[in-house]
């Protein structure tokens, strides 16, 4: 498998090379207001759900919480992703 670095320069000289499927999928499940989140060719799935108070049965993170989530995440990755290029180590790091 590849090194950061060698990945990161291999799409430089060819995006195509790059991650690029972007399929999500959700569907709404019976229970509650859950909805199971089919992400990208590996299939990850994430069960999106509501507290009990809004008919939900709190098995997982509401939209906003996951959209937040999803962004702090994002910042992190980002960031890491710059540090390894720029030869900068992060040893931690938290969004809030």
């Amino acid at each position: 498998m590849p090194s950061f670095k060698e990945t990161y320069e291999g799409i430089k000289v060819d995006t195509s090379k790059g991650e690029k499927n972007f399929n999500v999928k959700c569907e709404m499940l019976n229970e509650g207001m859950q909805c199971k989140v089919t992400m990208g060719a590996s299939n990850h799935e994430v069960l999106i759900d509501a507290p009990i108070g809004l008919d939900g049965t709190d098995k997982g993170p509401s939209p906003l919480l996951a959209i937040l989530g999803s962004i702090g995440a994002c910042i992190i990755a980002v960031t890491r992703f710059w540090g390894l290029i720029m030869d900068i180590k992060i040893e931690s790091m938290t969004v809030n």
